[in-house]
């Protein structure tokens, strides 16, 4: 054999060995970062290149100096694990990954240059110094290997080149002294450093398009800080290893918190709504199909319902259950509880027989006020749970017998006004207890935002059941303003809504991202103010809908009295950073904000954190449950008010500049469904009480035109009959916005290594028609094939009859809203989504499509039916 035969061997055996070290290193390891950038990431590579020079701190380069001595391997080691520390705080990922060129063996250059990625994990629990050791026997063993081609492992590693990102790492770190120079690769920041004899100096690297400079800065001052603390004690656990300064420490408790609130409101909301009818009594507060009703009015029919109530046994603390169609009868039941010192608990009728009794026993209600319309329903769906109710118009002749005077409530600022229930882990709805001090900040805070005044005409939208309400209805009534009832026609017919917006001169309305996305911007001249609500707000939303009025996006949790943070929208110049949802911005007045560590300890400018929220909205806890509210209502650590609380959110979220709130994310299972609260859990325990159901898992799919979309995952028995029986099961006893759009039969749960459910390897829905008890008859005619294609594309799936059912398929609310917009779009028809409900098929809905375009005034050319079956005409 050759000596050229005999060296290119051994050169291609020592190329195997570091193949398989690298695929062995990397397989299994998170392959960036996840540092989350300012923008949204560009489709491809730009060379917009943003650099910050700076030499290091004489103190912390003169402690470099002494702690590594002459090797600079030792100092490459150090710089690297704070910088890992830095990431791994700023994004939670304990398993990082750092690039590094290849390393200049004995000061004589590398043979050609290459990149490495260089992978540690992080133990909260370890010292400084132990991570440190770590990382630098990690670093020798990875520049002993660091021949092999950076671009072979990429494809060994079966990794996408997306164009716009390097596929193993985001950020990368050099030593100028020891290491070649990085190959051309797109990474996110590069940081360069370099030993000379009397500083040590620095330049950072990064992606224009992805960071602004300030994010950057403060990252990197992040570094500087934690390099402070561990040069002094390198024994420190990483855990205790805190990225602030005093400086950024003393802003973010007291300016961007929201501590410094002054003001206080002592009176209760009914007692603010009172003030307004003696001062105004003429004036009209409520406006409903039926009538128009004045403050004074309301406030008397409002007393007149308390003292009966306060007859019937009805006090401080008392929980009445209101179940009242929208209409002012809704707004005297409530303000009739509240002024008889009890707190209201509102139902919803639609909701399944089963949940509602669960409310119901958990609540402890003494008595429930119904309306005409719907006690017959509740009588049947309460059965034996329920034990007096009372129907406001029927006992209305009683009622106005009692005193109109007010009546002595007996409440004060910390006792119950209202109780909401929300989605429980568990799998039972809790009830979340709100006092009147939260309810009186809340009206005050938020009319002072939205500018209300007595000409304000605001529209009540949501449902009594959704906390939204409480905000519409209270924060109305006790500035003066006209509270418009929208009508249940409203909810559901998009161009209903815009008729009630335009022809009733509304000027301040609050309404979901989710019907905003699906609806046409339109002028309304009226419409001064709106709140956006429910769910993270996409920017495209915000753009759209904000030209000529004001545009708030609001975020709070029921468990904070509605609302906690404010973003006012002022377009493409605002601070926040566009990275596809408006930031949630600022705390309201007398609301406090801090984002905490796992160890509830303050995060930096740029980290991610859980939102744990204070101040005077903060609610009381959860009924029954003081062990549930002692884990998530805990002991204000920023504050010198005995017995002053945080409520931990579990929405994870970091500050921008300016002391702007971005949503992250959550640190549970919870998710927001068109607004409302689910706990995966919920959903879960219903699935696996489901007959022929062994195991099960839930998650939320990516959005399909606008909404988040619940899949169910379920590996069954013999006993298993189908998805279209299970989901009308689930239906009877979940509301329909927790039921999954679409239930996947498995043979078993992919599980991870620790023998969990992992939820990422769960399979995408395959777009496929699911398994129906109809058989599949193709459209037959031009509306019958255009309602098909609409379906497909909403539904997103390929194959769809003409008797299949549009809810058995996965649709829910806001997809038939969706249809109906583009029904209106293809044909100029305006159709109420309940049509669909009404024709839940694509061949009836044709069918009453059909009807109205015949019947329609200016049809030029009306659509005739063959006696084929065929159809001609204009669409």
């Amino acid at each position: 054999m050759t000596a050229v035969k005999s060296e290119r061997l051994i050169f291609d055996s020592k190329l195997k060995a570091e193949q398989e070290y690298w695929i062995a290193r990397l397989s299994q390891q998170i392959r960036s970062s996840n540092l989350r950038p300012d923008f949204e990431r560009p489709a491809s590579w730009s060379n917009d290149i943003g650099t910050i020079e700076f030499s290091l701190p004489d103190e912390v380069t003169a402690s470099l100096t002494k702690f590594t001595g002459d090797s600079p391997l030792l100092l490459y080691a150090l710089l690297l694990a704070a910088l890992k520390i830095c990431l791994y705080k700023h994004t939670g990922t304990a398993s990082i990954v750092v690039g590094s060129p290849a390393y200049r063996r004995d000061g004589a250059p590398a043979q050609k240059s290459n990149a490495i990625a260089i992978v540690d994990e992080i133990r909260d629990q370890s010292s400084f110094r132990e991570f440190m050791l770590g990382v630098h026997e990690n670093l020798s063993e990875a520049y002993a290997r660091q021949d092999y081609p950076i671009n072979r492992l990429i494809r060994d590693l079966k990794l996408e080149d997306a164009g716009n990102r390097f596929p193993l790492f985001d950020v990368a770190l050099v030593l100028q002294n020891i290491h070649e120079d990085l190959p051309e690769i797109q990474n996110d920041i590069t940081l360069i450093f370099e030993k000379l004899p009397n500083e040590i100096t620095c330049k950072v690297e990064y992606r224009e398009e992805l960071f602004r400079k300030e994010t950057v800065e403060q990252f990197v001052n992040h570094i500087l800080n934690l390099l402070s603390t561990v040069l002094k004690d390198p024994d420190i656990p990483i855990r205790d290893l805190d990225l602030l300064s005093e400086v950024e420490r003393e802003e973010l408790v007291e300016q961007w918190s929201g501590k410094s609130g002054g003001w206080e409101v002592r009176e209760r909301v009914d007692e603010l709504i009172a003030a307004q009818a003696r001062q105004r009594p003429d004036a009209v507060a409520v406006v409903s199909d039926e009538e128009h009703v004045s403050y004074g009015a309301l406030n008397r029919r409002a007393n007149q319902l308390a003292h009966y109530l306060q007859r019937r046994g009805i006090g401080v603390e008392s929980v009445v259950g209101v179940a009242v169609e929208r209409s002012a009868e809704m707004v005297v039941a409530l303000l009739g509880i509240l002024k008889a010192g009890g707190a209201y608990l509102p139902l919803d009728v639609e909701q399944p027989a089963s949940r509602l009794q669960d409310v119901w026993r958990d609540s402890g209600a003494q008595l429930l006020l119904s309306g005409k319309r719907v006690k017959a329903e509740l009588r049947e769906k309460l059965g034996e749970e329920l034990v007096t109710m009372l129907c406001v118009e029927d006992e209305w002749g009683v009622v106005q017998r009692e005193s109109a005077v007010e009546p002595e409530s007996g409440a004060g600022r910390e006792n119950l006004s209202y109780v909401i229930y929300t989605s429980g882990s568990t799998g039972q709805a809790k009830g979340v207890g709100l006092t009147h001090r939260g309810l009186s900040n809340l009206a005050v805070a938020q009319a002072r935002k939205f500018g209300l005044e007595a000409e304000s005409r605001v529209l009540q939208f949501a449902v009594l059941s959704f906390d939204a309400s409480v905000s519409e209805i209270f924060t109305t009534l006790s500035s003066g303003g006209v509270l418009h009832l929208g009508g249940r026609e409203a909810e559901h017919r998009r161009g209903q809504l815009m008729r009630v917006l335009r022809e009733e001169q509304i000027t301040v309305v609050t309404l979901p991202p989710a019907l905003l996305a699906v609806t046409r911007a339109e002028e309304l001249p009226a419409l001064a103010t709106l709140v956006v609500a429910g769910e993270a707000c996409p920017w495209e939303v915000a753009e759209r809908w904000s030209s000529g009025r004001r545009l708030l996006n609001a975020y709070g949790p029921t468990e904070t009295t509605v609302c906690a943070t404010m973003h006012e929208w002022a377009g493409e110049s605002v601070a926040a950073p566009r990275s596809g949802t408006v930031s949630i911005g600022v705390p309201m007045e007398n609301m406090e904000v801090y984002v905490l560590d796992e160890r509830q300890q303050l995060v930096g400018v740029g980290v991610s954190g859980e939102l744990c929220i204070g101040g005077r909205g903060v609610g009381r806890g959860y009924l029954g449950q003081a062990a549930l509210t002692a884990e998530k209502f805990i002991p204000h650590p920023f504050s010198a008010v005995a017995g002053a609380r945080l409520y931990r959110s579990g929405d994870v979220v970091r500050y921008r500049g300016a002391g702007e709130l971005e949503f992250m994310g959550r640190v549970d299972d919870q998710v927001k469904v068109r607004g409302h609260r689910v706990e995966l859990g919920e959903v879960e325990a219903a699935l696996r009480q489901e007959r022929g159901v062994k195991e099960a898992a839930v998650v939320v799919r990516g959005e399909q035109a606008g909404e988040k979309q619940l899949v169910g995952y379920v590996v069954s028995d013999a006993e298993w009959e189908g998805e279209v029986e299970l989901k009308a099961r689930l239906r009877a006893r979940l509301p329909e916005y927790m039921v999954p759009s679409v239930v996947v039969q498995l043979a078993e749960m992919p599980v991870n290594r620790r023998g969990k459910i992992d939820r990422q390897a769960l399979p995408e829905p395959d777009g496929a028609r699911p398994e129906l008890q109809t058989e599949f008859i193709a459209p037959r005619t031009p509306v019958e094939h255009m309602l098909a294609e609409i379906w497909s594309q909403v539904l997103g799936i390929e194959k769809i009859g003409v008797k299949d059912n549009f809810f058995a398929l996965g649709g829910q609310s806001i997809l038939a809203a969706q249809v109906i917009g583009q029904v209106h779009a293809a044909i100029n028809i305006e159709l109420p989504v309940y049509d669909l409900f009404e024709n839940p098929t694509i061949m009836d809905l044709a069918r009453h499509i059909e009807t109205l375009l015949w019947t329609a005034q200016d049809l030029q050319s009306p659509v005739t039916v063959m006696a084929d079956g065929r159809e001609e005409g204009n669409l």
